[in-house]
């Protein structure tokens, strides 16, 4: 079970000066006890970004974030993250935006098998997304930085994130999605694992009736398959279907 949650407030200084705060938390939960005492977490992003318009369609951007993750199961992971980025928000026309941060990671990481350790790296992440409908969109992401491993007694994995999502609406009450992504990940932990590194596609697809302007079914596919050539124990193949109902107030 896992919840995501934000909060952003943004504050016009002057015609070319802003600044954005911004809260998120990710905190995840196992139904099995023993998982959940190795695994389950609560991770906050605090931001403070500055933005300044360099040219009516261009604007640079300095951030800072902290991100504190605290293993709520105590198993002795936490660890506490500090990036410095630099950046950019682009818009080429109403329904063609690009956004690009770049910059450097600091974590200071818990262990209970090798003891406190730091991390010092390189951090980026961008977004390409083109509305070419009314309510239809086609976006491209892209994410490099660190993440929770997922593995008993391993703090972290250094993770390369990138994916496609297209949104299309046929009518006015049906609409479908589409997604392609790649992730590409690092284990690199002496005296606690042997370094190997994983590579994850997943493909899903979706529909979506919309019944009022209230309430709308969904239906979905997700194929995951997971490729770990140097542990072959992690590997496997995942098929996921899904039905539910959206509720918007």
């Amino acid at each position: 079970m896992y919840t995501n949650s934000s909060l952003e407030g943004s504050y016009q200084w002057s015609e070319k000066f802003s600044t954005v705060t911004g809260y998120s938390a990710y905190a995840n939960y196992y139904l099995q006890q023993q998982l959940n005492n190795t695994q389950s977490f609560w991770s906050s992003t605090i931001k403070q970004s500055f933005h300044w318009l360099l040219l009516p369609k261009t604007t640079l951007v300095a951030e800072y974030r902290a991100n504190p993750i605290i293993y709520t199961g105590g198993a002795g992971m936490n660890s506490f993250g500090n990036f410095a980025l630099v950046g950019f928000d682009q818009v080429f026309n109403p329904r063609f935006k690009w956004t690009a941060r770049l910059g450097c990671e600091q974590r200071f990481n818990q262990n209970p098998v090798d003891g406190n350790s730091t991390y010092f790296g390189p951090y980026g992440e961008t977004n390409l997304a083109y509305q070419f409908g009314p309510a239809s969109t086609l976006s491209w992401n892209a994410r490099y930085g660190t993440e929770p491993s997922g593995l008993t007694n391993v703090t972290q994995r250094q993770t390369f994130r990138t994916g496609i999502a297209l949104a299309h609406a046929f009518t006015p009450r049906i609409s479908a999605n589409l997604g392609l992504n790649f992730e590409e990940d690092y284990f690199n932990q002496a005296g606690v694992i042997n370094t190997y590194n994983q590579t994850i596609v997943d493909i899903s697809a979706g529909v979506n009736f919309r019944i009022n302007r209230h309430i709308s079914l969904s239906a979905g596919y997700q194929f995951t398959d997971v490729l770990a050539p140097k542990n072959e124990v992690m590997a496997y193949v995942r098929n996921v279907g899904f039905v539910g109902a959206n509720f918007n107030f």
